[in-house]
């Protein structure tokens, strides 16, 4: 993606290596030609070389990494292992990096945990996040653009921060092993923190939670690890949580969010407990209604004559009589959220939309141990209670008192984390937060599939 990940296709590409690059096009490989290392070449998309085709960029060297002047990422322009291919489409260059599935692997761990976290959560993050690119290889993601994934946070974030020697380790030590429920690859969906509870995947609509039943809600807490029990494998556990259905109601949740639990996981990050408090702009309410509309418009409704909800674009509410939370997911995460208005009433679902809609794109978090964040686009979490400010009866601002960081789906890295340093392993891990699975490698399920035989 272009700088900032704001879009896929790019207006100019500029390319240089820290070896060789051979470049040419698909149709005429005859007249490919060298790029020296060190030496820039800029391609737009008037440019002759796109005439022929895709190009295709090949460093000489298999250790050589492609620099991307035009792409800025944390660390500073992209560099990228593998070869490149440029296809022009009406919207743009759009620019596709191809390499080894563990090469991807040593450039998404550092971005997507710290290289200084215990090595058996590592090794965990590892696992994890090459179950979930060898299902997008099995069935691409982004088939349309010729691709399996992109490199933001949409899939996974690759090449974002500097290879580490901590996380190459982590994915050596974990060599084409996967995670895998049944006969297919696990859904191996993790976040950063918990609230000291997961959820499960009816967060997201049309998602039935009992299709992936081993991403169960669960309290995320000390006591629970120690539940696991040596099996042949992967160790099992049981996926029966610790109460989570009760973290529905309303009360039960506001209770556990405002005290949070000792035993909990994460009790001691920052990101455990957090809060906030927002002026109220109709307007600006009105204008993140219809963004996210245009996005996902099977997730808003409006308020009927007869007193049911439709589903329907939203339009202007006028001054607003009341925000509440109408329901939660399992494990207490936002699921339906009612928005009163003088004109009309919306009942918005899904916990993204919901972070979306409350976030005035300045939000000021202050976390559990006194420190800001800016959340730009999104509130940290969908756990937490909200109250509404009022003034001559009409709602004038809100607070949020909340917990986590992430959707809380699968694996929590700040609980791997803290499983790691209380001795236990990687496959401790995995069998916490993905009950019902089992660890194979690459070659095994391969072997398995070709044979016919059960993966």
């Amino acid at each position: 993606r272009t700088s900032g990940y704001e879009g896929l296709y790019h207006e100019r590409v500029e390319l240089s290596a820290d070896c060789d690059l051979t470049v040419g096009s698909s149709g005429d490989k005859e007249n490919a030609f060298v790029l020296p290392a060190g030496e820039s070449l800029s391609i737009d998309r008037d440019s002759a070389w796109l005439d022929g085709g895709r190009i295709y960029i090949v460093p000489v060297l298999l250790t050589g990494r492609i620099r991307l002047g035009n792409v800025e990422r944390n660390r500073g322009s992209a560099k990228l292992r593998g070869s490149l291919e440029l296809d022009l489409r009406p919207e743009g260059i759009l620019v596709i990096n191809e390499l080894m599935l563990e090469e991807y692997l040593c450039s998404v761990l550092p971005g997507e945990m710290p290289a200084s976290y215990t090595q058996e959560a590592l090794k965990a993050q590892a696992v994890c996040a090459r179950t979930y690119a060898y299902a997008r290889m099995l069935q691409a993601g982004l088939p349309q653009l010729g691709a399996h994934v992109d490199d933001s946070s949409s899939f996974q974030v690759y090449g974002n921060a500097d290879e580490q020697a901590q996380t190459t380790r982590a994915v050596r030590e974990t060599g084409g092993m996967l995670l895998y429920y049944a006969d297919k690859p696990a859904q191996t969906f993790y976040y950063s923190t918990s609230c000291g509870y997961g959820t499960d995947p009816g967060i997201w609509k049309n998602t039935d939670p009992e299709s992936l039943p081993y991403l169960c809600a669960r309290a995320v807490r000390f006591e629970e690890t120690q539940q696991l029990q040596e099996t042949d494998g992967i160790h099992g556990t049981d996926c029966k949580p610790f109460d989570p259905e009760e973290m529905r109601r309303e009360e039960v949740f506001a209770a556990f969010i405002r005290e949070g639990r000792d035993t909990d996981l994460e009790r001691e990050e920052p990101w455990y407990r957090w809060s906030t408090e927002l002026t109220l702009d109709e307007n600006s309410l009105y204008a993140r209604a219809k963004k996210r509309y245009a996005a996902d418009p099977g997730s808003f409704y409006v308020k009927q004559a007869d007193g049911s909800f439709g589903q329907q674009e939203p339009g202007e509410l006028g001054k607003i009589r009341d925000i509440c939370i109408a329901s939660r997911n399992s494990g207490g995460a936002v699921r339906q959220l009612i928005v009163e208005g003088e004109r009309e009433t919306w009942m918005v679902e899904t916990e993204y939309n919901i972070r979306y809609l409350l976030c005035d794109g300045s939000t000021k978090i202050v976390r559990q141990d006194g420190s800001e964040y800016t959340a730009a686009g999104l509130l940290p979490s969908g756990f937490f209670v909200l109250a509404v400010v009022r003034r001559d009866g009409y709602v004038i601002g809100y607070t949020l008192t909340g917990g986590g960081f992430g959707h809380g789906v699968g694996m929590s890295q700040n609980a791997a984390r803290s499983m790691a340093q209380r001795g236990q392993s990687c496959r401790d891990i995995l069998a916490f937060f993905y009950p019902g699975c089992r660890l194979t490698e690459i070659e095994k399920e391969s072997r398995n599939t070709a044979d016919g035989e059960d993966a």
